[in-house]
């Protein structure tokens, strides 16, 4: 799973992407599988993805049902829930995007 959807599947589930899976409750754990599968499938059933930095030319949509991300390269923009700052994370030599306030 690449960058963006990685961001996207833990914003969506509220789960910090520093938090492991063996750590996390039955809820949390229920969330993340769900959103493991609903959000590739969103991208996919829309033909592609926005632009953003870096990304590949055939990961990308020109229509305007494409998949929008919520907080994947919003580093700095509003979380689309609480209005708090996206922040931009690095773990594992990967970059992640997340609100500190929505995400635990």
């Amino acid at each position: 799973m690449g960058n963006y959807l990685r961001s996207e599947v833990l914003f969506t589930a509220g789960i910090a992407p520093e938090r492991r899976p063996a750590d996390l409750d039955a809820g949390e754990r229920k969330r993340l599988a769900k959103a493991l599968l609903d959000i590739p499938r969103a991208s996919y059933r829309t033909r592609g993805i926005e632009p953003a930095t870096g990304m590949r030319e055939d990961y990308l949509t020109d229509t305007p049902a494409g998949f929008r991300f919520q907080v994947f390269d919003r580093e700095g923009g509003s979380c689309p829930r609480c209005g708090d700052v996206v922040v931009r994370h690095e773990l594992g030599g990967r970059r992640l995007y997340w609100c500190r306030v929505c995400q635990h």
